[in-house]
């Protein structure tokens, strides 16, 4: 399953854009200090916002969609379920430690999968099952789930 990157998740770098820029444009109009004081703080807040909850989360996108694309299939099996501290969209991701032999070399690899879970999907996940994963053939222990 893919995702899309969208314009929405570059809001708030958008939101400190605008900021810096009517800070330059009230600076040039003579504005005393409080406005620009106020402007720029706006614009590390959006950029500190940005950096703190989206970035990682396109980060993570973009790491499952490119397995998505260039990553080899493979049958794995759960070693240990953890739920991280993270959310999106109301669900929990769930961090899978998970061994594969590798279909083209025959090498039994360990790999940490993460990715995000609907509450009633969490009950199937439990040490001992198999699920499909994909893995980076440069990289195997670089793995998402399919």
């Amino acid at each position: 399953m893919t995702t899309r990157i969208t314009f929405v998740h570059y809001v708030p770098l958008i939101a400190a854009l605008v900021c810096l820029g009517l800070a330059y444009y009230v600076y040039g109009l003579g504005a005393g200090p409080i406005p620009l004081l106020f402007l720029s703080a706006s614009a590390a807040i959006c950029i500190g916002v940005f950096f703190v909850f989206d970035y990682p989360r396109l980060r993570y996108m973009r790491t499952a969609n490119r397995l998505m694309k260039i990553g080899i299939p493979a049958q794995a099996r759960i070693i240990k379920v953890e739920q991280t501290s993270k959310y999106l969209n109301l669900r929990p991701q769930i961090r899978l430690k998970v061994s594969f032999i590798h279909p083209q070399t025959g090498q039994k690899i360990t790999a940490v999968a993460a990715d995000y879970f609907d509450v009633h999907e969490i009950g199937s996940l439990r040490p001992g099952a198999s699920l499909t994963i994909r893995f980076n053939p440069d990289h195997p222990e670089e793995t998402c789930l399919s």
